[in-house]
């Protein structure tokens, strides 16, 4: 199998500047050619980047010369380029529309997941800490539903009649041995 294409002959040519040099008392540079050593250099630089190969026919030149001395002036900068102006303005835009989102994420949401968050029961005396030393010992003793130990069934039955659910649901943990 044969490649498609090859190379039969390759010809370069290569432009080289010379240096500049500023002479005492002038504000204009001169034009120094490079030296004959430098030139060779450089083609020899430029045949083996390209892959020179005599016995094909190759041809590489590699020339001195001055180009074209162009003074470099500051070109006015084109209307509606001006970047810092444009971020600024892209920012100015922006910030309303961050803030937004910000306050949102921040205050909002957190808000939001308090006021959905499920509260706690409140069973008679059961959230509120005791005040005195009496409450302390009584707060000690065994309690059913907010009503002591000793309390009368009257009590229990009324309260099961305040809060059916909560009732059942006790009674469910009784059975299932919670």
């Amino acid at each position: 199998v044969t490649a498609t294409g090859g190379v039969t002959r390759l010809t370069a040519a290569v432009l080289v500047d010379g240096t500049y040099t500023v002479q005492e008392g002038s504000d204009e540079p001169v034009y120094v050619p490079r030296s004959n050593e430098d030139m060779r250099r450089y083609e020899e630089l430029v045949k083996r980047s390209i892959g020179y190969s005599e016995q094909r026919g190759d041809e590489v030149r590699v020339t001195n010369m001055a180009f074209a001395a162009v003074a470099q002036q500051e070109l006015p900068e084109p209307e509606g380029m001006d970047i810092m102006g444009m971020a600024m303005k892209t920012l100015k835009g922006l910030a309303p529309v961050v803030a937004v989102v910000l306050f949102f994420i921040m205050v909002i949401k957190p808000l939001l997941k308090v006021l959905s968050a499920p509260r706690p029961l409140k069973v008679q005396g059961m959230n509120e800490l005791p005040q005195t030393v009496a409450e302390l010992e009584g707060a000690a003793q065994p309690r059913v539903l907010g009503v002591t130990s000793g309390g009368s069934k009257g009590e229990v039955l009324e309260w099961a009649e305040k809060n059916p659910e909560k009732a059942a649901d006790i009674i469910k943990s009784w059975i299932q041995g919670r």
